[in-house]
């Protein structure tokens, strides 16, 4: 029986080479017939094992439908691994396997996707398909087993690790209870989240420890590139201290995280545990720590601000991105805890610049008002390398009634310590917050307008 399993999986490989062959024949061919197409990892090393010519493998696109395999036409590229058992074991043949060495060598960057959920862009209707991806592993055993297995890739350069992107009351419960080891098995358990996060995060600081540097044939210290969290709860740490992570961090030169807030609580932004991380120690440390970044991207889903003046200046920081923070200003401007101005000290080297859902705090009063129109001058002016720029959405009124009124741009504090808020109370049965002056919308695009047609007529050479 096994024998004729063999025989049968030899057949199948060969028939799926010949349709390989066709295709490198033939350009409309290969992509009508070969594109497409998706296959078990099995069937992958069945093709390795009985083929002469592998090296035409990593001419053809390739998608397996088990582990989410790209084969671009230059280069065994990219895997993404779910939390299913087919993915892991996919991933574990291509990582392990003596016949697939050829495909490990031209992997460059691994997608762990820990909630599938949470890897689905909306905005491409591709991407839905990945709800299809139900988890059948615990956390705690594929997170070690994806994590221990990254080094074996000793040419990857970009790690994207996806969390649950599930939000809870609950989750900061966690500090001194009592744990049953079998919660720990089900993420969809919110008092497991911050225990299963932690244990992640020590994983990943652990991928150049001590053993993995004495393997000559892993990959070495220094060697990833890019490191994308998405879905981190905004909850202290202890593995973003650990050397191992501060080893990783030190090497890393494009960042992005996208961080989780508990925002159901009614007093989050104040709860001990959430500034901590924000401003006492978690995130200065994986900034302050990655003295080697030339791109910056930071998104939050709840408006926060940060005390700035706790991030060092990065010597080669070109790229800036922020989604969801608060620029806030005092009766003294400009001081070195805000937020623009932790932007314009990197005016020797910033390039890229993006404000995405961005506001500006008028809870505390400050004469004049501060707006757009002159952050943008000042940006425009204080950033002389400055050649793209992107602030989205535009101020604007998004919705007025008899008591409240949505900005887009600006936000204030609200007495119920629910944090930031873009809407604004108004009307004769709620206290009146401040509002943005009349008409200042209109100059915030006009100014904008203005400064980017000066950045589309700065020339690469004349910065340069």
């Amino acid at each position: 029986m096994a024998e004729n399993n063999f025989v049968g999986e030899q057949a199948l490989a060969q028939l799926f080479y010949s349709m390989l062959e066709l295709g490198i024949r033939s350009r409309r061919t290969r992509v009508s017939i070969v594109q497409n197409m998706r296959l078990p990892p099995e069937l992958i090393i069945a093709i390795l094992s009985h083929v002469d010519d592998r090296s035409a493998l990593l001419k053809i696109r390739l998608v397996s439908k088990v582990c989410n395999v790209i084969v671009s036409p230059r280069a065994f590229h990219t895997l993404t691994v779910y939390r299913t058992t087919a993915s892991l074991e996919g991933y574990q043949n291509i990582g392990l396997e003596l016949e697939c060495m050829e495909l490990r060598e031209h992997v460059e960057e691994i997608i762990l996707v820990q909630d599938p959920l949470g890897h689905i862009d909306r905005s491409n209707d591709k991407d839905q398909t990945l709800a299809e991806w139900t988890p059948d592993i615990p956390v705690k055993g594929w997170e070690y087993l994806c994590l221990a297995m990254v080094p074996y890739f000793r040419n990857v350069n970009s790690l994207r690790v996806i969390l649950s992107s599930e939000v809870s009351d609950d989750w900061y419960a966690i500090e001194g209870a009592n744990f049953d080891p079998g919660e720990l098995d089900e993420i969809e358990n919110p008092r497991t989240r911050i225990h299963l996060q932690d244990r992640t995060m020590q994983l990943l600081g652990g991928i150049h420890d001590e053993n993995y540097k004495k393997v000559p044939e892993k990959m070495v210290v220094g060697q990833l590139q890019t490191l994308e969290i998405t879905n981190l709860a905004a909850y202290p740490c202890d593995a973003f201290a650990m050397a191992g992570m501060k080893n990783l961090l030190g090497g890393i030169t494009r960042l992005k995280f996208r961080f989780l807030s508990n925002v159901a609580a009614g007093d989050f932004i104040y709860y001990h545990p959430f500034v901590f991380f924000w401003e006492r120690k978690d995130l200065p440390i994986i900034m302050n720590t990655s003295q080697n970044l030339t791109s910056l991207e930071l998104s939050t889903n709840v408006l926060r601000i940060c005390d700035w003046n706790l991030f060092e200046t990065l010597p080669k920081l070109e790229h800036i991105s922020l989604t969801n923070f608060v620029f806030q200003y005092t009766a003294r401007g400009l001081t070195r805890n805000c937020l623009e101005s932790y932007i314009l000290r990197h005016h020797k080297t910033l390039c890229r610049l993006e404000l995405l859902g961005c506001c500006i705090d008028l809870t505390r009063t400050t004469s004049p008002q501060p707006c757009w129109a002159d952050v943008f001058t000042r940006l425009e002016t204080r950033l002389p390398k400055l050649q793209s720029f992107q602030f989205h959405p535009l101020p604007m009124i998004s919705a007025r009634t008899s008591d409240i009124v949505d900005y887009e741009g600006y936000a204030c504090g609200h007495d119920d310590r629910q944090g930031y808020k873009r809407r604004f109370r108004i009307g004769l049965h709620a206290p009146n917050d401040i509002l943005p002056r009349d008409g200042v919308e209109l100059v915030d695009k006009d100014a904008y307008q203005h400064v980017k047609e000066v950045l589309d007529k700065r020339s690469p050479v004349a910065i340069a």
